[in-house]
C-alpha cells in the first residue's frame, strides 16, 4: 500500500459505515501500523512537553503521595498504608526518594512517560474492537484532551492508572480473541497494578469475567481455555500481593492485602481486620506519638494566622491589640467546631448540577459531543454483547460517582475521567462519522479539497490545546502563589516549615523545598519537626475533616504551638497557620490575611 492510499484510509471515508472493519477492507502491514502508532505517540507527546515548561499546579494530593513515598522509603509503614494500602505509584515515589530524587520530578516523569505510552494499548484495543479509523480518532481525542494534558504534567497517579487500565483492556481482549494463556497472565498483572494504583481499577473485573464467558458460550470448544484464562488472570492478583508481603514488607507488623474495599464492604469487615487473622512476621512498630514530650513553652511567643486561598486585600497588624473581627480565645476546640467546611455545605448544593458540571469538565465538551454523535449514529452497538460490557462498566462508574456525591456532597472529577477510556471506542466512532460528514460538506463548498485536510484539522486541535493550556492559569494556583508570597514576607523563620499534605501546594509557595508535608502528625518526621525549638505549621481547614483537624491541632498544642488570635469566620476556603518562635515579642508580627475566594474556585 502506498503512502497516498494510507492517507486516504486514515482521512477519507467512502461511506459512513466503512470504518467498522479495517480501513477500506485493506490489511495494513506491521510497518504501516507502526508508522501510524509512532505518529500518534508524537501527537500525544508534543502538547504535553510544550505545557511541561509552564508552572505546574501541583495539586495538594501530590504532596500526600510524596509523604507516603517518603514514609515507605523510611520504613514508616503505618502512615504509608493508612489510606492507600498497597499502591504502585507511591512505591515508585519511594524508589525515587530512596535515591534522593526530588519527588516532584519523580512524579512528573512518571506521569509524562505513562501518558505518552497510553496511546499504544488504546490504539490496540479500539482498533481490534471498532476498527482502524475509530482507533486513530480515539487516540487523537486523548492527545488533545486539555485536562488530561494538564494532569500529565502533574505528579499524580492518574496517568499511570490510565496506562494500566487501558493496557488491561487491550491484553484481555487480545487474550479472548487469540485464546492465549500468556495474554491472560499479562492481563492479570496489569489488572493487579491498575487496582493498586486507583480504586476504579475494580471496574476491570467486569470484562475479565464477561468477555471470556461470552466467548466460551459462543464457542464451546474454547471453554477450557477461557475458564482457565479467568482463573489465571485473577490468580496473578493475590500472587503479587503475597510476593510483596514476604519480600518488601517483611518488617511490617501485619499483612497488607491491598485495595479490598468492595470486598470488605460486602463482608462488613475492614481489610485490617482480615489481615489480623493472618500470622505476622515482625514485632509491633510504635508510632512514637505516645512518647512525644512537649517542650517547655514558657519562653515561647506563639502566633497564629487564619488565611484564605486568595490574594490578601490588606495586612492588619495585631501585635498588641486585636484587630476588628478578631476572636480572642485559646479554646481551639470551640474554634474548630465553628470553622466552615465543605461537608457542611453539601445540603445547599444542587447535586444534579454538580454531577453534570463535573462530568462535562472531566470528559471535555468535545469528547462529550463525539460520544453523543457516536451514541446516536451507532446505537445498535449497545446490543452487541462484547461492546455492551463496556456500557455496563461506564454505567457502574457513573453510579458509583453519583452514590459518592449523594453521600458526601462532593465528587472528584478524576473518577469520571476513567469513563473516557471506557467509551473511547464509541467516541472514536462518533468523531469518525463527524469527520466524514464534515468532509462531505467541505468538499461541496470547496471543489478539489485534498484528502489530507483532516490531518490539518487534527494539527489545529493540537495547536489550540497548547495555546489554551499555556495561556490559562489555574485560579487556585495563582491565588496560592500570591498568598504564599505574602505569608513568606511575614514569617521571621521558615527553616522548620511543617504542613499537612492537604495544604502542600501553598506551603511550597511559602517556604519552597524547606516545607515538609506529612500524612499525619504521628509520622516520625513530623514528630521531630513539631518538637523543634521553632517552627511553622500550616493546616487546610475547609476540606480536612474536623476530626483530623482536631488531631493535628491537639498534637501541635502539646508541642508548644498555640492559637491565640483568630480572624472572624467566613464561609470560604481557609488555612490555619500556627507558629512557635523562640524570639522576643517585638519581633513577632501577627497578621490577619483575608479575602473572599470566588465560589467557582475548586481546590484540587
Amino acid at each position: 500500500m502506498t503512502s497516498t492510499q494510507l492517507a486516504e484510509d486514515l482521512f477519507v471515508l467512502r461511506g459512513a459505515d466503512s470504518d467498522v472493519n479495517h480501513a477500506g477492507g485493506r490489511e495494513l502491514s506491521s510497518r504501516q501500523l507502526n508508522f501510524i502508532l509512532a505518529c500518534l505517540l508524537v501527537l500525544t507527546a508534543v502538547p504535553r512537553l510544550c505545557v511541561l515548561g509552564t508552572d505546574a499546579s501541583y495539586p495538594n494530593d501530590a504532596f500526600y503521595y510524596f509523604s507516603v513515598g517518603e514514609a515507605l522509603a523510611a520504613g514508616d509503614f503505618e502512615p504509608a498504608f493508612s489510606y492507600l494500602s498497597l499502591n504502585f505509584y507511591t512505591a515508585l515515589l519511594a524508589v525515587g526518594s530512596w535515591f534522593k530524587i526530588d519527588p516532584l520530578w519523580t512524579g512528573v516523569v512518571i506521569s509524562q512517560v505513562a501518558a505518552i505510552l497510553t496511546p499504544i494499548p488504546l490504539f490496540g484495543w479500539v482498533r481490534r474492537l471498532y476498527g482502524l479509523r475509530p482507533a486513530v480518532c480515539a487516540c487523537v481525542l486523548f492527545a488533545v484532551h486539555p485536562k488530561m494534558i494538564r494532569m500529565s504534567t502533574e505528579p499524580l497517579r492518574e496517568s499511570l492508572f490510565w496506562l494500566f487500565f487501558v493496557l488491561t483492556i487491550y491484553l484481555l481482549w487480545k487474550a479472548v480473541t487469540d485464546n492465549k494463556l500468556r495474554d491472560f497472565l499479562l492481563a492479570g498483572v496489569a489488572l493487579a497494578l491498575a487496582v493498586h494504583t486507583r480504586s476504579e481499577g475494580w471496574l476491570l473485573v467486569v470484562p475479565v469475567l464477561c468477555w471470556p464467558l461470552l466467548r466460551a458460550w459462543r464457542l464451546p470448544q474454547m471453554r477450557t481455555g477461557m475458564l482457565g484464562g479467568i482463573v489465571l488472570c485473577f490468580t496473578m492478583w493475590p500472587a503479587l500481593v503475597f510476593l510483596t508481603n514476604i519480600t518488601l514488607l517483611q518488617s511490617h507488623t501485619r499483612w497488607e492485602l491491598g485495595r479490598l474495599t468492595p470486598i470488605s464492604m460486602g463482608l462488613g469487615i475492614s481489610s485490617q481486620e482480615i489481615s489480623s487473622y493472618l500470622p505476622t512476621f515482625a514485632t509491633d512498630q510504635s508510632t512514637g506519638l505516645e512518647d512525644a514530650v512537649a517542650e517547655d513553652s514558657s519562653n515561647v511567643v506563639p502566633q497564629a494566622v487564619v488565611v484564605t486561598g486568595a490574594v490578601p486585600a490588606a495586612l492588619a497588624s495585631t501585635e498588641t491589640v486585636a484587630a476588628p473581627g478578631i476572636l480572642e480565645t485559646t479554646d481551639s476546640s470551640v474554634f474548630i467546631d465553628r470553622l466552615p467546611q465543605m461537608w457542611d455545605q453539601a445540603e445547599r448544593r444542587s447535586l444534579v448540577k454538580v454531577f453534570w458540571n463535573d462530568f462535562i469538565d472531566a470528559i471535555n465538551p468535545l469528547v462529550a459531543f463525539m460520544l453523543l454523535v457516536g451514541t446516536i449514529r451507532y446505537f445498535r452497538d449497545f446490543f452487541v454483547p462484547e461492546k455492551a460490557v463496556l456500557s455496563v462498566m461506564f454505567a457502574l462508574l457513573m453510579l458509583a460517582v453519583a452514590a459518592r456525591l449523594m453521600k458526601l456532597g462532593e465528587i472528584n472529577g478524576r473518577y469520571m475521567m476513567t469513563g473516557f477510556f471506557i467509551a473511547a471506542g464509541l467516541a472514536g466512532m462518533g468523531m469518525n462519522f463527524y469527520l466524514h460528514c464534515l468532509h462531505s460538506l467541505l468538499k461541496k463548498l470547496w471543489w478539489g479539497l485534498p484528502h489530507t485536510h483532516m490531518a490539518t484539522v487534527v494539527l489545529g486541535l493540537v495547536v489550540v490545546s497548547i495555546i489554551h493550556l499555556r495561556a490559562r492559569d489555574e485560579p487556585a494556583v495563582v491565588s496560592d502563589r500570591a498568598l504564599g508570597r505574602q505569608i513568606a514576607a511575614e514569617l521571621p523563620d521558615q527553616s522548620n516549615f511543617i504542613t499537612s499534605t492537604s495544604s502542600g501546594r501553598l506551603a511550597r509557595f511559602i517556604a519552597g523545598k524547606q516545607a515538609s508535608a506529612f500524612v499525619t502528625p504521628a509520622s516520625k518526621g513530623c514528630q521531630e519537626c513539631l518538637q523543634a525549638k521553632s517552627g511553622v505549621l500550616l493546616l487546610e481547614t475547609f476540606f480536612m475533616p474536623r476530626a483530623d483537624l482536631r488531631w493535628w491541632v491537639e498534637v501541635a498544642e502539646s508541642n508548644g504551638f498555640r492559637i491565640t488570635q483568630l480572624p472572624a469566620l467566613e464561609d470560604k476556603t481557609q488555612y490555619l497557620l500556627l507558629t512557635k518562635q523562640s524570639v522576643p515579642a517585638s519581633r513577632v508580627n501577627v497578621t490577619a490575611l483575608s479575602q473572599t475566594v470566588e465560589s467557582a474556585t475548586v481546590r484540587q
